[in-house]
């Protein structure tokens, strides 16, 4: 991992999330502290973005950009916009797989 800022575009499926994984696990390189868990936090928000935004629709994308700041690492995810018209809070079961928020 060395220089700055770096992007990517995606298109705007859910399946994109694991080639979105291996690029970021690719910068990263093997043997980086909290990889792993940079890799799962870019696959969730990655995944939402596909399924709560207008990036879904045809020719939608899903930008993700990578800034080291000394030993943190900010991944930013942007969407094409637009999703549910009202956001209304629900409730996850104990054993659910989502709905807990990011």
């Amino acid at each position: 991992m060395t220089g700055g800022r770096v992007t990517a575009c995606f298109p705007g499926r859910t399946d994109q999330a694991g080639v979105a994984r291996r690029w970021l696990g690719g910068w990263l390189g093997e043997g980086r502290p909290a990889a792993d868990d940079a890799v799962l936090l870019l696959s969730e928000t990655f995944a939402n973005a596909c399924l709560h935004s207008r990036s879904a629709l045809p020719g939608g994308v899903v930008e993700v950009a990578v800034t080291p700041h000394g030993g943190l690492l900010e991944i930013e995810i942007t969407d094409d916009g637009g999703g549910a018209a009202e956001l209304v809070p629900g409730h996850a079961e104990d054993d659910a797989e989502s709905g807990r928020g990011l």
